[in-house]
């Protein structure tokens, strides 16, 4: 049997059901090792997934938010993305940001994914981003 080389930042957020699908943890263990930011979510972070962030209008969009596992989670300086596709936070930008004492906070845009509310494409975001911040 040939070795599979596979990126877990290719594979998004589908990677542990897929390579369990694919033969289990050596392929796992393999993609972990390629992609040195996921071995590190893996182990060295929490994510507060599905928190709900209420708008001035009562809608609630959807975040997810990262902190490097072990530390406080209380006034810690925050990278704010506001992001309209689904949300993976795995990457080596992210894990050095937690590594330097931030948190990062992932906000899906109004009307998409889990947020509530319409989506229209580069409009109305501001009010958003502010009661987000506010929040």
């Amino acid at each position: 049997m040939r070795p599979v080389s596979i990126s877990l930042h290719t594979l998004g957020g589908f990677a542990p059901a897929i390579l369990a699908l694919a033969g289990g943890a050596p392929l796992y263990a393999q993609a972990t090792r390629a992609n040195p930011a996921a071995e590190y979510f893996a182990t060295q972070v929490d994510a507060e997934e599905m928190v709900r962030i209420p708008m001035r209008d009562g809608i609630r969009l959807n975040g997810t938010i990262y902190f490097a596992k072990g530390q406080p989670r209380q006034n810690l300086p925050t990278v704010l993305w506001f992001f309209p596709y689904h949300i993976n936070g795995v990457s080596s930008l992210n894990q050095k940001l937690l590594e330097n004492g931030y948190a990062v906070a992932y906000v899906n845009a109004r009307g998409r994914y889990f947020s509530e509310g319409t989506y229209t494409f580069l409009i109305g975001s501001g009010n958003d981003s502010y009661d987000t911040i506010d929040w």
